[in-house]
């Protein structure tokens, strides 16, 4: 969390914020690439982390825009949760259910 902090302090998040609603032009593109940045992100950190990462940049960008902040947040949570699952690194119970298995 303070290293998010300090992207915000940086404008870090603001820059990248401009930098996807100029290549992206469509509401749903830009949702679309939040989501799935979100989830390819939780596998390879946990899901917490990956959401205290992009939830901030969503909301930014839905500050500069039309984009329902909620609405995307949602999905980057059920993205966050199955991204997560599916690696050890991402979730590290799985290594429990891998070890159980063998």
């Amino acid at each position: 969390m303070i290293v998010v902090e300090a992207f915000e302090k940086l404008k870090l998040l603001e820059m990248i914020s401009i930098k996807i609603l100029d290549r992206f032009n469509n509401e749903r593109i830009v949702s679309l690439m939040l989501i799935l940045i979100t989830f390819f992100f939780s596998t390879l950190v946990t899901n917490d982390v990956a959401l205290i990462t992009f939830v901030p940049l969503t909301l930014i960008i839905a500050r500069k825009s039309s984009i329902n902040p909620l609405e995307v947040i949602i999905f980057q949570t059920l993205a966050a949760n199955i991204g997560s699952s599916l690696t050890p690194m991402g979730n590290p119970q799985n290594l429990f259910c891998i070890l159980s298995i063998i």
